[in-house]
């Protein structure tokens, strides 16, 4: 998003060490239709940072936050969790198996460690409501004694062409 632009919009809030994972998450949302905003990308030289954080803080309908053991560990990535936490717009993504601080362990996060590209960013989309996932279930109870066999699929077999 370019300066001046208004609209809804999701804040990345995260570490320097974690600017690869932020980057990526920002061009996700990006290409699922949202705005997103990256301290590296939207951050011009010579900017107040501090004011423009607490712009960013103020006015994100997200702010997705990069959980990793350098981002509990950064004084501003707290003051930003604490931040969004009270305004009730933070989204945790986990990136590595780290565990967040007690005001945060009542939050359902959302993990994109040891996942593929393709599982992490369906995750990513489900978090912000960009995408549905399917809502499929098998019956839990037991099976009645006479259940018929399914009839066969009438296409191809696995790995086979229809003869």
């Amino acid at each position: 998003m370019t300066q001046g632009e208004t609209g809804p919009f999701v804040f990345v809030s995260y570490t320097t060490q974690d600017e690869a994972w932020a980057t990526w998450i920002a061009s996700v949302l990006e290409g699922a239709g949202l705005a997103a905003r990256v301290q590296v990308w939207d951050s011009l030289p010579g900017q107040n940072f501090v004011e423009w954080m607490t712009a960013q803080l103020a006015g994100a309908q997200w702010t997705v936050a990069v959980y990793s053991g350098a981002y509990f560990d950064s004084y501003w990535c707290t003051t930003e969790w604490t931040a969004a936490l009270a305004r009730r717009t933070l989204l945790p993504v986990r990136i590595e198996p780290v565990d967040p601080p007690a005001a945060l362990r009542t939050l359902t996060w959302v993990d994109l460690f040891d996942l593929d590209e393709e599982q992490a960013r369906e995750r990513l989309l489900y978090a912000v409501g960009a995408q549905v996932l399917p809502r499929l279930a098998i019956f839990p109870g037991a099976a009645p004694a006479t259940a018929a066999t399914p009839p066969a699929f009438p296409g191809p077999k696995a790995g086979g062409s229809v003869a």
